[in-house]
């Protein structure tokens, strides 16, 4: 009471811009906020209050369900007109023309602000008498530190051959139960196991098994996500990132010797005696005659 609160309204409105820059050459200013009462909408949009946080460099899915009056089979656009700051979304989701529900994905960086936030969307559909907008009612979003962090240390594996990557966990706070772990980034042909760590967990060995199709060469930014369940909600984490795993060729069989070929064995056979000229014949005939 000794110190009134008040407030005052004030409406830029850019009546006039450069056609190059878009500098603004004529602006008025509006002190009185206009309030229409339109027909009731045919549809609404709400955000499912979730019941876990996202964490810093983690992932969450927002579920939003658009109520339909009957028959309203129009597509509608929704948006974020404001995020807490770390927190980045796609610029817009849309409902499919009979869809009454979608999962609009956030992601919060490293330096995300944890606080509690309020946050809303806003939801366009095209009506036939031009764009209706309606927002959704607030519901809170809770930024917190992660449970985890990890450190993957660098895997050597040849083609065909399975390898164990060896990350180091330490746990940030405590949870309850076990937490899915899962490697990304693994190069094609190869296939890694979910692992599961729980609160006590240290050192981590994650299964990866390659074919003789995995590329060979150095397969960099492998990162894990860590999935804690809170409250029945997934709180999904990013960690680990910058792995490696080298793939080197496979080996190569080594060469076996070749039997030895049986040698033929050719049958000699006698010359053949040249024929006689004439003249020896009568000098052969000649010297039998004399010997009898």
């Amino acid at each position: 009471p000794e110190n009134p609160v008040e407030g005052l309204f004030k409406q830029p409105l850019d009546l006039v811009r450069g056609p190059q820059n878009g500098v603004e050459y004529y602006t008025r200013y509006n002190n009185d906020l206009p309030i229409s009462v339109v027909e009731e909408m045919p549809f609404s949009v709400a955000i499912d209050q979730p019941k876990a946080p996202i964490v810093r460099n983690g992932t969450m899915k927002l579920k939003v369900r658009a109520h339909r009056k009957e028959g309203y089979d129009k597509k509608i656009t929704v948006r974020f007109p404001w995020k807490p700051p770390g927190i980045t979304t796609p610029a817009t989701m849309t409902f499919g023309e009979k869809d009454t529900e979608l999962d609009y994905e956030l992601n919060a960086n490293s330096s995300a602000e944890i606080n509690n936030w309020k946050i809303t969307l806003i939801a366009e559909s095209d009506g036939g008498k031009g764009v209706m907008m309606t927002a959704t009612p607030f519901v809170n979003l809770s930024v917190e530190e992660p449970f985890v962090s990890m450190n993957l240390s660098m895997a050597t594996a040849k083609q065909g051959e399975p390898v164990s990557m060896v990350a180091e966990v330490e746990n940030l706070r405590e949870f309850a139960g076990q937490a899915n772990t899962q490697i990304f980034g693994i190069p094609a042909h190869a296939t890694a196991e979910v692992v599961k760590i729980d609160k006590g967990t240290t050192n981590l060995s994650i299964p990866i098994v390659t074919s003789e199709k995995t590329p060979v060469g150095q397969h960099k930014n492998l990162f894990c996500t860590v999935t804690v369940v809170k409250d029945g909600e997934p709180i999904l984490h990013r960690v680990g990132m910058g792995g490696v795993l080298r793939v080197d060729p496979k080996p190569k069989a080594a060469a076996t010797a070749k039997p030895a070929e049986e040698k033929k064995v050719v049958a000699k056979t006698a010359p053949k005696e040249k024929p006689l000229s004439r003249l020896e014949q009568l000098r052969l005939e000649a010297k039998k005659a004399a010997e009898q």
